[in-house]
């Protein structure tokens, strides 16, 4: 049932090689002429790529863009999924505020560590450990919605 087949046929040649082969003539005549035409009319190939931006950008912006009319006649679910990525990127710039905060009162733990380390404290280190009780107070209050 799985007999191996053997095949005679070099394996240099691929599709790929025979279509170059037998098509070559013909790319490279086209190649030398679309060469030619841009090198002798390169100021109108330019405005032409100018101009076919332009029309691209007004297609894009003011003919295509969906009316109101339009936005009515959308299925449900695509009208339900345009405030996806808003709430996607409002639930990361949250996530990132909420770690940046666990990292100052780690920092300010620490800092508050140290100072409770020494064996006598000055009034600059009561100011700053007031200042830190402060800080924890601010951070455990929940956040008002």
């Amino acid at each position: 049932m799985f007999k191996k087949i053997s095949s005679n046929q070099d394996p240099d040649v691929t599709v790929t090689s025979e279509i170059k082969r037998e098509f070559s003539k013909y790319f490279t005549v086209a190649e030398q002429k679309s060469k030619g035409f841009i090198s002798s009319h390169s100021k109108q190939v330019f405005i032409g790529m100018l101009v076919a931006i332009a029309f691209s950008l007004i297609m894009c912006f003011i003919v295509f863009s969906p009316s109101q009319r339009q936005n009515e006649k959308m299925p449900h679910y695509v009208k339900e999924s345009a405030g996806v990525a808003t709430n996607v990127s409002d639930g990361i710039g949250q996530t990132y505020r909420v770690g940046e905060k666990v990292y100052d009162l780690i920092k300010l733990r620490e800092q508050v560590e140290q100072v409770l380390k020494k064996p006598k404290l000055t009034h600059q280190d009561t100011l700053f450990l007031e200042e830190a009780i402060k800080q924890f107070e601010i951070h455990q209050q929940k956040p008002k919605k």
